[in-house]
């Protein structure tokens, strides 16, 4: 997988998404997002489905799994 902007959209590593997933069960918390950024996608849902399809492609949420070719056996 590939970010443009990590710090927007960064790459969550298996070790800290078990560690949020973890935190959420033992805090009973009915719903997780990650990452924090995807709380507020849902106002791009306002835009035009045109002018939204821009913003994903600028962002590069459209690309990101152009180079994904599965888990690697260590």
């Amino acid at each position: 997988m590939k970010t443009r902007f990590r710090l927007l959209l960064p790459i969550l590593t298996p070790e800290y998404a078990a560690d949020r997933i973890v935190d959420a069960i033992r805090r009973d918390r009915r719903r997780l997002v990650m990452p924090r950024l995807v709380y507020v996608t849902w106002l791009g849902r306002l835009l035009p489905v045109r002018l939204f399809d821009a913003v994903m492609e600028f962002l590069g949420v459209n690309r990101s799994m152009d180079d994904f070719v599965g888990r690697m056996d260590h």
